[in-house]
């Protein structure tokens, strides 16, 4: 809860999200003071709840959720929470989340990861690795049914099936692993879970230390329409915390996924949009590293016809009112081209 008189960090990032969502605060310096306090009543009265000022448990989770959601739209944005800097990409319907190991049995800045076929917009570093290139991808690696990498129990896999839907497990045995080879896109094992069918469940995260402590952080999730969403978090720096792991879940709570895990973070952490580094590397520079999650376009379909009704009809086959909608089934066919032939 914050009111007037509180001063700091989280009243400022307070201040940001409500200038931000049309509800001016003033300076942007931290102090809890009139202006803030009128713009919390503004932004009260307008989402019909008590307009008391105060920033209590209420206001705040509306505040979040108004917040997160203003630029609910696909593609690249950056937002400022937990007092770091957040770069979010949010996938379309045109592009496809896919995983590479880049060149084999090789260590590589992200920037040099690349598919020759394929037409990246988007690029992060994916999994846990061994810094003398001994393993470039620690835990599972599943590709396109081709099987890489074994399964490791600290490193909780990440599934996307080719049905379109994700899922959060291990892969204790060979047939578990067969059976995903044959029906996902991909399986990878990344670290720990955040978030499982809409709820926090960070499985795994007791077997890493630095789960508990606020760094750079880079995450994947999937929504309930089936978009992926990509983050990375600056961290380790004056004006950058980083975040913890349940930090980590409540950020991909709050950006609407219904599964989500934890990837390689620290100065592995990083995202390329459009061949442009959009974060800034706790290094100074590009770390070299094993794996990539990409995003890329999706090929189009050229010089496609679509059998559609109102065809049918302007060509002569149908004589008879049908449905624009309606399937055309190869009975409703057959009778279209008897149709058609009768007029000789």
């Amino acid at each position: 809860m914050l009111s007037v008189g509180n001063n700091g960090n989280l009243v400022k990032e307070l201040q940001i999200k409500l200038t931000q969502l049309g509800f001016p605060c003033g300076i942007i310096d931290g102090d809890f003071g009139t202006k803030t306090l009128n713009a919390i009543k503004q932004f009260q009265i307008k989402y019909d709840i008590p307009d008391s000022g105060i920033a209590d448990e209420e206001t705040l989770f509306l505040i979040d959720e108004s917040f997160y959601n203003i630029n609910n739209l696909t593609g690249y944005r950056k937002i400022r929470d937990y007092n770091s800097d957040i770069h979010i990409y949010e996938t379309s319907s045109n592009e496809f989340v896919d995983v590479t190991l880049g060149k084999i049995n090789q260590l590589e800045k992200l920037s040099t990861i690349t598919e020759d076929d394929k037409n990246i917009v988007t690029k992060i570093n994916c999994g846990f690795f061994n810094f003398d290139g001994s393993a470039e991808h620690l835990g599972l690696f599943v590709d396109e049914g081709k099987y890489y990498l074994s399964e490791n129990n600290t490193f909780i896999d990440f599934i996307y099936y080719k049905d379109g839907h994700t899922e959060i497990k291990t892969l204790p045995t060979l047939s578990e692993v067969s059976y995903v080879q044959g029906n996902a896109y991909w399986a990878i094992g990344t670290s720990w879970s955040l978030i499982i069918n809409g709820h926090i469940n960070m499985i795994n995260a007791e077997k890493i230390n630095h789960s508990l402590q606020r760094h750079p952080r880079t995450l994947i999730g999937q929504k309930r329409n089936g978009n992926f969403v990509l983050v990375v978090v600056q961290g380790r720096n004056s004006n950058n915390t980083g975040i913890t792991a349940q930090e980590s879940a409540e950020l991909m709570m709050k950006l609407g996924c219904i599964n989500a895990v934890n990837l390689d973070g620290g100065a592995s952490s990083e995202m390329i949009v459009n061949n442009q580094i959009m974060n800034n590397p706790t290094d100074g520079l590009e770390r070299k590293i094993g794996s990539a999650i990409i995003v890329c376009l999706k090929p189009e379909i050229k010089d496609k016809k679509i059998l559609s009704m109102e065809f049918l009809k302007d060509k002569g086959f149908i004589t008879e009112d049908y449905n624009p909608t309606d399937n055309i089934t190869f009975e409703m066919f057959g009778k279209m081209m008897r149709n058609y032939m009768s007029k000789g």
